[in-house]
């Protein structure tokens, strides 16, 4: 019976993730962009093309890969010592069995919103069609058909032979590195916030949350140097991704009982393990044991 619920609670997860998944795909591989005109005076589009500081493989890599990893180390020590929150007794064997559970349900709330902000961020991308500052680079606009008293143009006139640069030049808002970057790295600090307790040695953990958010805000600044984006591109993206990772956080998250959205902002602040502890302190106290049925235990850390 318990085998059961698992594959299908797996199944469930799987579907609900190819939902916006199997989208991300038809937007890359068959629709195409809102055609937005320009001004052939403007100069915002005028930019060189530059290759990607920060590949979009390097951000799969390390936006994925860094939360990933730092969820499978740390629940890991947090089961060797006995101070994570322990599962329903039904599924505390085998011993491994309880990690494995909880890094699954930690991950795979993180692998749906990284899913959710792809999908909004391809929304916005083909619903708008904006014109990256490379645009004219890769479009190479016909001359005699592009002067500044031609006004607005919305007719065709990239004489441009890569067809692909000048479709991906449509897509400048709002920015994917920006938004999966944001959404990736607040995620795995709001985790590191509520879950890594080092004791007497709080400044390193602010270390891993400052290093974080540093190589979010690197990308996104990073898409405005290499003029892949404008700066409301990259403010949009990161906007969205933050917005997610919260939504997310508040409506799915298993990180800690009864998550509220204060309580989420208050991590992202700095100050929500003080919150969490008072707020658990007095609700346990007028509850009693009641709701506590499900749980062999909460580890409480001082």
């Amino acid at each position: 019976m318990i085998e059961k619920r698992v594959y299908r609670k797996i199944a469930i997860d799987v579907v609900s993730v190819c939902v916006l998944a199997v989208p991300i795909l038809v937007f890359i591989t068959v629709m195409k962009p809102y055609h937005r005109g320009f001004f052939c005076d403007d100069e915002s589009l005028m930019h060189p093309f530059k290759e990607d500081t920060i590949p979009t493989w390097l951000l799969g890599v390390i936006g994925l890969g860094l939360p990933i990893i730092c969820v499978l180390t740390i629940e890991a020590l947090l089961t060797k010592t006995n101070k994570g929150v322990i599962l329903p007794k039904d599924v505390l064997s085998p011993k491994i069995r309880p990690y494995l559970e909880r890094c699954y349900d930690i991950i795979r709330v993180f692998i749906f919103g990284t899913a959710a902000t792809q999908f909004l961020t391809e929304i916005g991308k083909f619903s708008v069609g904006r014109l990256r500052p490379h645009f004219f680079d890769v479009c190479k606009p016909n001359i005699t058909k592009c002067t500044s008293t031609l006004g607005y143009v919305t007719d065709d006139v990239c004489e441009g032979t890569d067809i692909k640069k000048i479709l991906h030049a449509r897509l400048s808002f709002p920015s994917g590195h920006a938004s999966i970057s944001i959404f990736c790295m607040v995620y795995l600090m709001v985790y590191l916030q509520i879950r890594l307790k080092i004791q007497g040695a709080d400044l390193a953990k602010a270390v891993l949350q400052v290093v974080a958010i540093t190589l979010a805000i690197f990308t996104c600044l990073s898409r405005i140097s290499d003029y892949k984006h404008h700066w409301g591109d990259v403010l949009g993206g990161a906007l969205l991704g933050f917005a997610v990772c919260v939504l997310v956080v508040w409506c799915l998250s298993v990180l800690v009982p009864d998550v509220s959205l204060q309580t989420i902002l208050l991590s992202i602040s700095g100050n929500q393990m003080t919150h969490y502890r008072r707020t658990h302190q007095e609700s346990s106290e007028s509850q009693g044991s009641e709701g506590m049925d499900g749980l062999t235990g909460v580890a409480v850390n001082n």
